[in-house]
């Protein structure tokens, strides 16, 4: 069971439908989603595809961790 001052962190390879159930999750918890893709995207204003053909895994790694700190210090729980 979650409780409800924590957050949850959904962990996987891509395109296996994290963003999907982290949606669904969050609207059954209301909560926020804190979707660390579309964070790094609309921060850089390139997609992941890119970070990844320009700067390498290490530098969008590097972004992911930033981004995933960022979520688990918020205050108010998120999905």
């Amino acid at each position: 069971m979650i409780r409800a001052d924590q957050h949850l962190l959904l962990v996987g390879m891509m395109g296996v439908g994290k963003t999907t159930v982290a949606r669904v999750v969050a609207d059954r918890l209301h909560r926020r989603v804190f979707d660390s893709d579309a964070i790094i995207e609309a921060r850089t204003g390139r997609t992941v595809r890119e970070i990844f053909a320009e700067d390498g895994e290490a530098a969008f790694r590097q972004m992911e961790t930033d981004v995933l700190l960022e979520a688990l210090g918020q205050e108010d729980p998120v999905v």
